[in-house]
């Protein structure tokens, strides 16, 4: 499960009945859903290791006995913005602490460790309103660091492989 996903998942679990919606979906002037709701981002993604790591397996694929699958996995840690936009009977501050608070729920940690995934919140609640037509709008944004292990899975075909005894041929000799 990719980390976007996982991270959508516990916003879920963290405020039922909140709508997600990723970044890439808000547009300047395309509709928006209901309020409340809230706009999930990825800042940032690094990897944490340095070289993944990697295993085969040792059972032929049923399908093409010739290819073997290959499990790679590697750790990232990043950072996850999330702008909420909260209206009179749910205001953003509420739907922020709601998730700073969360991170300590079994439920919301069992989602995150499905998801291969730890969070932590890493600071203060922004509270930045903006204005949408002609009102101003309950906004805040608020960043959590997270761990994750993707991992991958492939199947490459096994290239056989030929001893080679290196000869030289020396100019002159027989």
């Amino acid at each position: 499960m990719a980390a976007i996903d996982t991270l959508r998942q516990w916003i879920e679990v963290a405020v039922p009945g909140l709508t997600v919606m990723y970044a890439e979906q808000v547009k300047a002037h395309a509709p928006r859903p209901p309020l409340p709701y809230a706009k999930l981002l990825i800042a940032s993604s690094t990897p944490i290791s340095g070289t993944p790591f990697e295993s085969t397996s040792d059972i032929p694929d049923a399908v093409n006995p010739n290819l073997t699958t290959l499990f790679r996995s590697h750790k990232r840690q990043g950072v996850a913005r999330v702008d909420i936009f909260g209206n009179a009977a749910l205001t953003s501050e509420q739907v922020i602490s709601e998730l700073q608070l969360s991170v300590r729920r079994l439920a919301v940690r069992d989602v995150l460790l499905a998801g291969g995934m730890v969070l932590r919140w890493l600071g203060s609640l922004t509270n930045i309103p903006t204005l949408r037509d002609t009102n101003w709008e309950d906004r805040s944004q608020a960043d959590f660091q997270f761990r994750v292990v993707d991992s991958e899975t492939e199947a490459y075909p096994v290239i056989d492989t030929v001893n080679l005894i290196p000869t030289f041929k020396v100019e002159g000799a027989p």
